[in-house]
């Protein structure tokens, strides 16, 4: 059995589409499975539309959220509904479900987790393109996880895989992180991303922006390595200037310097540059520690069908 999960938010232009694709795609392939939508705290009528794609159809499935979680949230409310091996597949086609059949001929060949590539991108957001090849040239610089560009979560996970990272206590917000720390035997997709069936993508600046530092942060010990050296680097760069200052007062008599300038320049140098940048870096980490503590949710069901 295969569990696609799909998380859906505000997607009820595209839903009917998306549902009729992947029964066509598994159903050629002889492949029992279940589709597992995820309704990520809607405002539309996609809760609607699913309910009634689900009428005498034993193999939908649906969980609603009481609110939106963002797109990991509603992606791990999925995972932990099911012990089946997963496919994971967004809501709105820019990912096409015919890919699965490649999914499961790999998986059959052996490999446990089969990861995509996008390749011509057909998104118009030049400033999503742009970061995100940053993005993963910081990654893989900084963490050992090897992540490629283009990488996505449209993927499909064995069930064995899916146990394992079940039993993670941290919070789960980088899953492709996640799958590539697990080591299990992998392959990759090649696809090409669709246009969008209708709307724009939920996901903003802010979002990839968060999304992107929490898989730094959670992966690599970089930023305070690299604030360790940035802070030596500052030290002596001010130490420097301390000597430079010291032998202007002892040596060069002639060159008037106000009262207390040396001390105030020196103290606002060395604490001022080093402070800033080691209590942000150190926050992130703080606030890593301080959400796994917590243990709180990271969802609640408001209604679901099994």
């Amino acid at each position: 059995m295969i569990s696609i999960i799909t998380p859906v938010y505000n997607e009820e232009h595209s839903l009917i589409e998306l549902h009729a694709r992947i029964q066509k795609t598994l159903s050629k392939l002889n492949q029992q499975f279940e589709i597992i939508f995820v309704d990520n705290g809607s405002t539309d009528d996609s809760l609607k539309i699913i309910k009634k794609i689900g009428e005498n159809n034993n193999n939908i499935k649906y969980l609603s959220l009481t609110k939106n979680v963002g797109h990991q949230g509603g992606i791990w409310a999925g995972i932990n509904s099911t012990n089946n091996t997963i496919v994971i597949i967004d809501a709105d086609l820019q990912q096409p479900p015919e890919i699965i059949e490649q999914f499961i001929k790999k998986w059959k060949a052996g490999f446990k987790i089969v990861k995509t590539k996008k390749i011509n991108d057909k998104d118009s957001r030049w400033w999503k393109k742009f970061f995100s090849s940053i993005f993963y040239k910081l990654i893989n610089k900084f963490t050992k996880l090897n992540l490629f560009e283009g990488q996505s979560d449209f993927c499909l996970i064995d069930s064995q895989v899916v146990k394992e990272i079940k039993n993670f206590s941290e919070k789960k917000s980088f899953l492709r992180g996640i799958l590539n720390f697990t080591g299990f035997e992998s392959c990759f997709i090649e696809y090409s991303v669709d246009k969008r069936k209708s709307g724009i993508s939920k996901f903003s600046k802010n979002e990839y922006f968060s999304f992107a530092l929490e898989g730094i942060f959670n992966y690599s010990r970089a930023p305070i390595i690299l604030l360790f050296w940035f802070g030596f680097i500052i030290s002596f760069l001010c130490l420097i200037y301390i000597v430079y200052l010291l032998i202007i007062y002892f040596f060069f008599k002639e060159i008037s310097l106000p009262p207390g300038w040396i001390t105030t320049s020196i103290l606002l140098m060395f604490f001022g540059s080093i402070n800033l940048v080691a209590l942000s870096m150190l926050g992130q980490y703080i606030l890593l520690l301080i959400e796994d503590n917590k243990k709180r949710p990271e969802y609640f069901i408001k209604e679901k069908n099994f």
